[in-house]
């Protein structure tokens, strides 16, 4: 990441699905972040925003990220922005023909 923006997370405190993966991706890359409905008046700041009515498009559901304007909603999208931002992904080119599809996509069905 080039600039020194501090991510907030928005997840519930005190469940652990979606939004651990994106804590787990945000602590490994050594991103700084906020984990805001862990904070005082937390939930009510994540309940806040889902029922903003100014939004755009405003977050269906936790966990969203915000990063400086942006909203980033849903767990694959925010992993998916997140990644190239702190060298968590490598290039589709520099995988290997063989490791894009799996072994059962290029085994062929026995004959009948």
């Amino acid at each position: 990441m080039t600039d020194a923006t501090t991510y907030e997370l928005y997840y519930w405190p005190s469940i652990q699905g979606r939004g651990e993966f994106i804590r787990l991706a945000l602590e490994e890359a050594g991103a700084p972040y906020v984990d805001v409905a862990r904070g005082p008046d937390g939930v009510g700041a994540l309940l806040r925003i889902l029922r903003e009515e100014t939004a755009a498009i405003p977050p269906f559901a936790p966990p969203f990220l915000r990063s400086g304007p942006l909203t980033i909603a849903q767990m694959p999208n925010i992993l998916h922005y997140l990644a190239p931002r702190h060298r968590a992904a490598r290039s589709p080119t520099s995988i290997s023909p063989c490791s894009r599809r799996s072994k059962a996509s290029s085994t062929p069905f026995p004959a009948p």
